[in-house]
Formats: structure tokens, sequence, C-alpha cells
């Protein structure tokens, strides 16, 4: 068998092995870094949201501290627009408390690795 011969029969086309467990393996890896990216983006957006909320709750609390004069014995009353400002905060950190509740969430089966 000639040279030619050799380098002919090694880059001769033969029926590729494909190896199952590494294609798998990649596949999983690609699918574990979209689902990562995605959760990533959906942090990343529920921040955004929650800082402005926070942001705008705290400067009505803020506004609506300042609208009612200060009482000279320094008592906020019940009816001012201070507790008013407060009770809302209150119901709006109530509910945040629980973010996930009504909101249907879809369950991934888990697969183990091999």
């Amino acid at each position: 068998m000639t040279e030619d011969d050799q380098i002919a029969r090694l880059f001769a086309t033969t029926e590729n092995d494909i190896d199952e467990a590494f294609v798998l393996r990649v596949t999983r890896a690609v699918l574990a870094e979209q689902r990562r990216a995605a959760d990533w983006a959906a942090a990343r957006k529920r921040i955004a949201a929650e800082t402005s909320a926070t942001g705008a709750a705290v400067a009505a609390f803020y506004l609506l501290a300042r609208l009612a004069p200060v009482p000279s014995d320094g008592v906020i009353d019940l009816v001012s627009p201070a507790i008013a400002g407060a009770l809302i905060l209150a119901c709006w950190f109530a509910t945040a408390l629980l973010p996930d509740a009504g909101r249907a969430t879809k369950a991934t089966p888990r697969t183990s690795e091999t």
C-alpha cells in the first residue's frame, strides 16, 4: 500500500459514529443556558419594576405626609394623609410578600445527568 493509498484511506468518508451521550450533553447545556438567560432577563425586568414601584410608593408617602400640617403635639391623626400613605404602603408590602400568588406556574420535570 502506497503512501497515497494510506492518505486516501484516512480521508475516505466512512460511516460516522455519532456519540449520542455527547450530543445529549451538549443539547442539555444549550437548553440550560437558554433557560438561564431567560430567567436572568425576567429577573432584571422584575427588579426594575419593583424598584420603580418602590420609588413611586415612597414618593407618594412623602407627598401625602407633606400635605397635612404637623400637629403641635407631634402625634399624627388617624385620618391624616400620612396614615393613608402608610396604609397604602402596608397593603403594597403585603401583596409583595407573595409575588407568585395567583400566577400559574409551569412545572418542568428534572432529568438526571449521566
